[in-house]
């Protein structure tokens, strides 16, 4: 989070993706613009459990922000991180890199998103392997990334009308998209469209409009001009 708004403080989230404790004590965070700065990260508890995440915050206030974190939060001093351009390098307790990453306002998390990775399994340092949160608290510390790509999912990719205004009492044609953005190919799934009539964003029995099931969509393929 290096451009926050409304009084979030910068914070920065580790995952620890080995199956080993890791100690942090001594670790640093390094800021490298506009001059090479360290941070050593202090806590009480160094121990870094495997396969989980830890958030490095200026402030405890991000619990106001974020009441819904349940991972490791360590309240730790660190440079500021530019809104433009920076580079922020973790490097352990005997000066080795850990991870690094030079980014710049078009990697994404600009107007209090965070920047999120797509990927641990792609390179750090890839422009593509970046994005702007999409989740609705803006960012996700503590969680796993709103645009990872997970084993499965699917998106509305788009919505359309061939009308630009629906008239009260007449049937409206709408089209939607659906594409597979999961590692793996998705088999056996039910689309179903709600009318949200009492507007309690919760699709109830009586509001469904439409279904269908579907058996099966590749892998970044998608299901065009679905249409009711």
């Amino acid at each position: 989070m290096y451009a926050p708004t409304n009084g979030e403080p910068e914070w920065i989230e580790f995952y620890n993706n080995s199956n080993y404790e890791i100690d942090l004590e001594n670790w640093t965070i390094n800021d490298e613009l506009p001059s090479p700065t360290k941070s050593i990260i202090q806590s009480k508890d160094f121990i870094f459990l495997p396969k989980t995440f830890l958030v490095v915050a200026k402030d405890s206030s991000i619990k106001d922000f974020h009441n819904s974190i349940n991972s490791k939060i360590i309240v730790q001093s660190f440079a500021s991180l530019n809104n433009d351009v920076d580079g922020v390098i973790i490097k352990d307790s005997y000066g080795t890199i850990i991870d690094s990453l030079r980014y710049d306002k078009t990697f994404g998390g600009e107007g209090g998103k965070s920047l999120e990775r797509i990927s641990i399994d792609l390179e750090t340092n890839q422009k593509t392997n970046w994005g702007s949160s999409k989740n609705l608290e803006l960012s996700t510390p503590g969680k796993i990334n709103s645009i990872s790509q997970k084993d499965y999912d699917l998106e509305i990719s788009s919505i359309t009308t061939p009308s630009k205004y629906a008239i009260v009492g007449k049937k409206i044609k709408i089209n939607f998209s659906i594409k597979n953005i999961g590692k793996n190919s998705a088999t056996d799934f039910t689309i179903k469209v709600y009318l949200d009539s009492n507007r309690d964003n919760v699709g109830s029995i009586n509001e469904l409009i439409y279904q269908k099931t579907e058996k099966n969509l590749a892998i970044n393929s998608s299901l065009n001009s679905i249409s009711f």
